[in-house]
């Protein structure tokens, strides 16, 4: 009886009991699917991939803005290298009977070439604008013929130029072979049978400010027989 009485007493005491620490504790339920700390878990490798996402995302743009712009100035290079290649290799008189070169300096190049290929020779002058390089055109007109100034078509070539003026474009006269001396200011005009083109630019981009360069050697294919 007595032993009845304290079993009954302790399971009374036993379940009006509550522990402290129960407001600290998860319930576990085999129905439940995640924890508190696993949801927090799987949320904060979640977080920390898609920075890692964003992030690389970033930097690929930033790479992608960054070639591109390289390429731009590259390509401005490239391309008016190319042209007075061409038409320095194809210089000839004047359709007024001038000598092929009119004017030999530093910064500034006027000669007369056919490069379209049409039988008349266009008078054809690059010279320099602050940092721009510019191609002007003029056409023959009238007869006997002649260049008239405000008949000249000018476009920018080359923009952002840091080369030094007085070296873009440097003159060799016969005798060179790949080493010696230029031919010194004033320029014997005459005396020119190569042209060396030397231009810089500046590429500003996203990654920061650069300098990209091209040179190019051109023979003037109409002199080779000249003494």
């Amino acid at each position: 009886m007595n032993k009845e009485l304290r079993i009954k007493n302790k399971g009374a005491c036993t379940k009006g009991f509550r522990n402290p620490y129960s407001l600290f504790l998860i319930p576990y339920s085999k129905k439940s699917g995640f924890t508190l700390i696993e949801v927090l878990i799987s949320m904060f490798i979640f977080v920390g991939a898609l920075l890692v996402i964003t992030r690389f995302g970033l930097d690929l743009a930033g790479y992608s803005l960054f070639f591109s712009e390289n390429l731009e100035v590259q390509a401005e290079l490239t391309q008016t290298l190319r042209v007075i290649t061409a038409e320095l290799r194809s210089m000839g008189p004047a359709d007024t009977g001038a000598y092929p070169i009119a004017v030999a300096a530093g910064n500034t190049l006027t000669f007369y070439s056919d490069y379209d290929g049409n039988g008349k020779f266009e008078q054809i002058r690059y010279f320099m604008n602050g940092t721009i390089m510019l191609r002007g055109v003029t056409n023959s007109t009238g007869n006997p013929p002649q260049y008239l100034p405000a008949n000249e078509k000018t476009s920018e070539v080359v923009h952002n130029v840091v080369s030094n003026p007085a070296t873009i474009f440097t003159y060799y006269a016969k005798e060179y072979t790949g080493v010696g001396a230029a031919l010194p200011s004033p320029i014997d005009i005459p005396s020119v049978r190569l042209v060396t083109v030397s231009i810089s630019a500046n590429q500003v981009t996203s990654q920061g400010a650069s300098t990209a360069s091209q040179t190019a050697n051109i023979t003037i294919r109409n002199f080779r027989t000249l003494q």
